[in-house]
């Protein structure tokens, strides 16, 4: 029973066997996008960003980001 009790717990949060995408969308990332929130997405993005920056150095719309070691979040509770 636990293991039935975990699948659905990983199928609610987008954690697949394997990439499951439907009409060219992964149905696993956009779970995560909508279960993180904001957070998550604005994370993914700059992660990708990031990645297909690296790989064209001189697009000028990879300046920002190219020049950036990190990038971090800060907050309060």
């Amino acid at each position: 029973m636990g293991e039935v009790v975990d699948q659905i717990e990983h199928y609610k949060n987008g954690i697949f066997n394997s990439s499951s995408v439907v009409n060219g969308v992964d149905i696993g990332v956009e779970l995560k996008k909508v279960r993180g929130g904001s957070m998550f997405n604005e994370l993914s993005m700059h992660m990708n960003s990031k990645l297909n920056c690296m790989k064209s150095l001189q697009d000028a719309g990879c300046k920002w980001i190219n020049g950036l070691k990190y990038y971090a979040y800060s907050g309060v509770c």
